[in-house]
This record gives C-alpha cells, structure tokens and sequence, in this order.
C-alpha cells in the first residue's frame, strides 16, 4: 500500500453532534471514479463549547500515526464558528491533561510524565509556533504533534480559525466553511504523529469542525537503516515496517535481544566491538560472505 485517507472511525474520541445545514460540510452523497456512494449520517458535526460542555473537553478528537522515514502526512479540516467574545482572550489551561485523555492514557504517559507537557510551557524549541497564535481570534485549530519513537518532540504546528470562519446572524446559510490545513509534513525518523482539532477559547462560544481528514502517504521503502561502521544500528535512523534479516552485512541472520549479538550460520558477532566473538564449528567451511 502506498498510502491511506483515513476517515472519521478511524480517529479517537469523536464526538459528533447534529446540527443545522449550514453548519454541516458533508454532502449527503459522494461520487468518485464514478462510484457514488451515501453518506451516513451527513449532517453531524464535531462541536466544542466550553462555556456549555460539561465535563469541559476542548479537545474534539484525533488520531495517532506511527511513521517511518520517507512518509508524508498531510490532513484538513473545516471549520465554522459563532458567539465569539473578542474582548475575552482567555484560554483553557492544562491542555497536556486533555490530550491525554483524548488519546488514552497508556499512549501519552512515559515514566509518569505526560509527553504533551511541553505545550504547556512558555512558546519555545519545537513549539515555538504557539507564539504565532492571534488573540484576537477563537483559539480552535487543526494542530499536529510529532515524536521521535522515545516520545520526543520533534515537530508541532497549527492552523487557526480566521474571520472567514465565522457564521454572520444574517443569512447564516450562505457563509461556507474555512479549511484549515497543515501539508506536507516530511517525515525523517521513526516515531508517532497525533494530530487533532481543538477550541481553547475559555468562552461560551460554538467551534464546528467537519470531514477531518488525514492522508498517510508511506515511503516506498518497507525496511532499512544506517549503521556506524561495524554493523552497529543507528537506532533513529531504521525503517521496520517489515523484517528485514539480511541487514547491514547482506548475510542472513538472527539479533538477540539479550546480548545483541548477530546470530550468522556458523558463529556469532558482536558489532559494538566489530569482533566475531565465537569459534568456528569443527569440520565446517566458511562462506566467503563470512570470511
């Protein structure tokens, strides 16, 4: 497979509601190749108010991807909102705590401590982006986090609400929806992606999000890696969608756990040390990819 669009059931906690036609972006039928198909349930949306939600959750869903070297991640939204208090530029504190929840505790807590934190913080280092975010307008973006396999930061950005998103009092029907959008996400290490929509203005105020969409486009490469100069693996730098046992030496070969050693036909080799660390079987010949 080269890549998926992955769809609503796809994501975690979602929580759709019905709503008006003119809040809702999902046509009731869709035709591709020329395939039409009907939509389930086309009217419903994801709505986050909270000055009315109640347990307060400004997270409105997501979902998590594992990466590899080489993918691409792009996903959209569209989004609509009504009741915006420009005066009150409040935000929801504690945001780490919410996207745990959303996500799931077990994915998002290393040794005890929450991987999201550093959103908390001052805007700096990888999520130095926060620092772009207007006040002016509702705090509701489609934002994305990305991690190195030990749960590191290594990328965030946003995309926020603007005026085009707000549904006017006078002929509501005819405001369409904005597209918020990060594209063309590279990805250079094995990790975890999380990407999300959300509303942090502290307010009673109504943020929409519709057809959250996220394509995973995969690197043609299934398996891989660099190595330091005995066979050594660069653990930040492999790609293991698929085994792959042949590896740095192009010999066919075992890894223990344990010890670390490659298990080769005839003897075992260390490539901490770059020595082959067992002697030989007696009556046995070597192969020359051994020699």
């Amino acid at each position: 497979m080269i890549g998926m669009e992955l769809i609503e059931t796809d994501f975690k906690d979602i929580r759709p509601i019905p709503t008006a036609t003119y809040i809702n972006h999902t046509p009731a039928q869709i035709t591709v190749d020329g395939v039409t198909t009907n939509i389930s349930n086309p009217s419903k949306v994801i709505r986050i108010n909270n000055g009315q939600d109640n347990p307060k959750n400004p997270v409105g869903g997501g979902i998590m991807l594992w990466v590899h070297p080489g993918d691409v991640i792009n996903a959209e939204v569209f989004a609509k909102y009504a009741n915006f208090d420009g005066t009150n530029k409040t935000a929801i504190t504690g945001l780490a705590g919410y996207l745990a929840s959303a996500f799931g505790g077990a994915q998002t807590v290393i040794d005890g401590v929450n991987v999201f934190n550093e959103i908390d913080q001052t805007p700096s280092g990888v999520f130095s982006a926060l620092s772009k975010v207007n006040d002016n307008l509702p705090k509701a973006f489609l934002t994305y986090v990305l991690f190195d396999k030990n749960m590191v930061p290594l990328a965030f950005d946003l995309d926020q609400v603007t005026t085009a998103a707000q549904i006017p009092k006078t002929a509501p029907e005819l405001q369409t929806h904005e597209r918020l959008h990060v594209d063309n996400i590279q990805i250079e290490k094995e990790g975890f992606i999380y990407i999300y929509v959300s509303n942090l203005s502290d307010q009673n105020m109504d943020a929409y999000f519709d057809d959250l969409k996220v394509s995973h486009q995969y690197s043609d490469i299934v398996a891989g890696g660099d190595y330091y100069p005995f066979g050594l693996e660069i653990s930040d730098r492999q790609i293991d969608r698929e085994e792959y046992r042949y590896k740095y030496q192009g010999q066919y070969s075992e890894k223990d756990d344990e010890t670390g050693w490659n298990h080769f036909e005839l003897r075992e080799y260390d490539p901490v040390v770059g020595r082959w660390i067992t002697k030989i079987r007696k009556g046995k010949i070597i192969p020359l990819t051994q020699a």
